[in-house]
């Protein structure tokens, strides 16, 4: 219970926050006028937040996903039937985690009803 209370203060301090912020005018971006209440960021992590914010961020997700998938598909194309899973089980995998439930779906009639070779 506390950890929810706890939870759910930090998400409405963070609301409140960001609607703060979004009223405020954004002030010009000098290094002597650097918000207090932000850390300085590690050297670590700052690279990989500012390729998150750039326009470069939609197309790597997408091939993240991408890469994700294909990567799920051969592991249940290759695990399953090793492991004698009940095929239904690995079709409904397929579905849940393979993308647009359409495309799923014609690949899967396609292949005559044997999801995961699709």
């Amino acid at each position: 219970m506390a950890v929810l209370q706890k939870q759910t203060r930090t998400l409405l301090r963070n609301l409140l926050r960001s609607l703060v912020r979004s009223l405020h005018r954004r002030p010009l971006r000098s290094p002597l006028r650097r918000p207090l209440r932000r850390p300085l960021r590690s050297p670590l992590r700052s690279p990989l937040r500012r390729l998150l914010r750039s326009p470069l961020r939609r197309l790597l997700r997408s091939l993240l996903r991408r890469l994700l998938r294909s990567l799920l598909r051969s592991v249940l194309r290759s695990l399953l039937p090793k492991l004698g899973v009940y095929w239904n089980w690995g079709c409904w995998l397929a579905k849940r985690w393979a993308g647009s439930y359409r495309r799923w779906k014609r690949s899967w009639i396609a292949a005559g009803q044997n999801c995961i070779s699709r």
